[in-house]
């Protein structure tokens, strides 16, 4: 997957429910915002909170292509 999604070659990715945790999930869109191709993300319960929420919407947005996001299962209280 790493080569895929380093290379702008991945379009859908879905980690919900894997707690890779709020670091490793905005990793993933930083990465996704500098290739612009993914069409769906999956972040569900990745435990985002208020500001993690914020860059998400911030990339959703932005993207040009993305058309299916999972992000339910968040407390977004500050």
């Amino acid at each position: 997957m790493a080569p895929a999604l380093v290379k702008g070659e991945l379009t859908s990715l879905d980690v919900g429910y894997n707690q890779i945790g709020k670091e490793a999930a905005l990793n993933l869109i930083s990465i996704f915002k500098e290739k612009d191709r993914m069409t769906s993300v999956g972040l569900a319960s990745c435990d985002l909170g208020a500001d993690g929420a914020q860059v998400v919407a911030e990339y959703i947005s932005a993207s040009g292509d993305l058309t299916l996001v999972w992000t339910s299962g968040h407390e977004l209280a500050p």
